[in-house]
């Protein structure tokens, strides 16, 4: 039975007879059938379904706001000027179960903040678990890293690099960390630093020219993507040497690293000259001269 025919049902019997859509059905007649006690019961009860269907069955109409069902029956509540169908009793009920219905609401709305708030914690805490777990994983490679430069030499200063470069920015890529880190090494117009400055006086005195070095700083993660070959030495540590400018500009990068991050103070950097021979250390973010061994 339809919502629509739920509704017309009182009007129906109150006539004293059921009429269907497009047939006469045999005449009712409550006063012999029922007393009139019966017939407000299932006045009532008709009312109350049809309430029902349009407030609880709401995956049947959802299309049907509350406030316009609610507007619905407001308008057929004033129509009923007798008073016949929505009596006080009913009209009571009916304000009753409106408040019920904005109570549940107000509950459930209420419910979903404090579920909107917990989810956002939950993202919150999987976020920091994510980064913290970035941050072990760059820790354990940098240690791997170290232990193997106890028992031979490493040569490849992109992977030092790219090591030194995760224990700083653990959850940035390599190409986007170094671009920060050059923001650190170059002044707006792409010269270096004054502090860069003195690094490559300490790390060259004068054999190489600050604005090649620059140059070389701007483009340095490529430039040491190129080296595909690295030299096999007879000695232990992590070495930085080869041709200038480039292994001046990967020196002060590495130092530049030192100062920006703690853990990358436990990288003990060997600086050589092009034939790999010690010319100093980085360490700690300062340049060590190899005599004071």
């Amino acid at each position: 039975m339809s919502v629509e025919l739920i509704k017309e049902l009182p009007g129906r019997l109150r006539g004293g007879q059921l009429q269907s859509r497009g047939r006469l059905e045999q005449p009712l007649h409550l006063e012999k059938s029922f007393n009139h006690t019966t017939a407000k019961m299932l006045r009532v009860f008709t009312f109350i379904l049809y309430f029902a269907c349009s407030f609880g069955f709401r995956g049947i109409y959802p299309r049907r706001s509350h406030s316009h069902i609610r507007s619905s029956l407001v308008d057929s509540i004033k129509a009923d000027v007798e008073g016949k169908i929505y009596t006080r009793e009913v009209i009571l009920t009916f304000l009753e179960l409106v408040e019920k219905d904005k109570d549940s609401l107000a509950k459930d709305k209420e419910f979903l903040a404090k579920d909107k708030d917990s989810l956002a914690k939950d993202k919150d805490s999987l976020a920091k678990d994510k980064d913290d777990l970035k941050q072990e994983i760059a820790k354990k490679d940098a240690e791997i890293l170290r232990v193997r430069s106890e028992k031979a030499a490493i040569t490849s200063m992109r992977a030092i690099l790219e090591a030194m470069l995760k224990l700083w920015r653990p959850n940035a890529s390599h190409t986007a960390a170094y671009k920060e880190l050059s923001k650190l090494m170059l002044d707006d117009k792409g010269d270096l630093t004054k502090e860069c400055s003195d690094d490559l006086k300490k790390l060259e005195g004068e054999t190489v020219k600050a604005i090649h070095v620059a140059s070389e700083i701007k483009d340095l993660y490529h430039e040491l993507s190129k080296i595909v070959h690295y030299p096999q030495i007879d000695d232990t540590g992590m070495i930085v040497g080869g041709n200038l400018p480039l292994r001046a500009a990967v020196g002060m990068a590495f130092l530049m690293l030192q100062r920006q991050c703690d853990e990358a103070k436990l990288f003990v950097i060997v600086y050589a000259d092009e034939n790999y021979k010690k010319t100093s250390y980085l360490q700690s973010g300062s340049v060590r001269p190899v005599d004071l061994d």
